[in-house]
């Protein structure tokens, strides 16, 4: 079973609705500085000063949406009626907030890659990372192993760890006036 009940697969679902709410102020910072960036994305030391409040608001707003996410995750573990592997479901919300927290972090650094119109860049990370996440599940499927939604939680984690990575090193080069070769 991928759920391990429908138990389980209610407490994700709900986990995972609520805070969704908690990922758009994020969202929202991110798109509100996208036309403020295309400006000034040739003057990396112009760039990385306007970057610098941003990351800092998306940071701040990270902590803060990371620690809803716990207590979220705290209250649907609580709430639910049956003990349905609670170590499991535990794990589980607590790699999808933390691949979330991932994501997130990687918003200023796809912006400045959108800023400076290399979205082409983006496609190939998110391909990339989707073509391994479609095999993964695939892998999966196919084996039949026990607790398969906490692997593909770890993942998706890996996954935005990777993107997280690939956004950073693609965007360097355009807030950072020093660039290492």
């Amino acid at each position: 079973s991928y759920f391990e009940g429908k138990s389980f697969a209610g407490a994700i679902s709900l986990f995972i609705s609520i805070s969704a709410i908690a990922l758009l102020l994020p969202r929202a910072i991110s798109l509100n500085q996208l036309p403020t960036l295309a400006n000034f994305v040739h003057n990396p030391a112009e760039l990385a000063q306007r970057t610098r409040p941003m990351r800092s608001q998306i940071r701040l707003s990270n902590i803060l949406t990371t620690l809803t996410c716990i207590v979220i995750g705290a209250i649907v573990l609580i709430q639910t009626k049956e003990r349905i592997a609670g170590e499991q479901l535990a794990l589980c919300l607590l790699l999808i907030t933390l691949q979330s927290t991932a994501s997130i972090q990687s918003l200023v650094n796809s912006n400045i890659l959108m800023a400076a119109e290399k979205s082409r860049l983006l496609l190939k990370i998110n391909t990339i990372t989707s073509i391994v996440f479609l095999s993964t599940t695939m892998l999966l499927y196919f084996f039949l192993i026990k607790n398969v939604f906490l692997y593909l939680c770890i993942a998706m984690l890996v996954l935005n760890l990777y993107r997280l990575h690939k956004t950073r090193l693609y965007a360097k080069p355009f807030y950072d006036s020093h660039p290492t070769l």
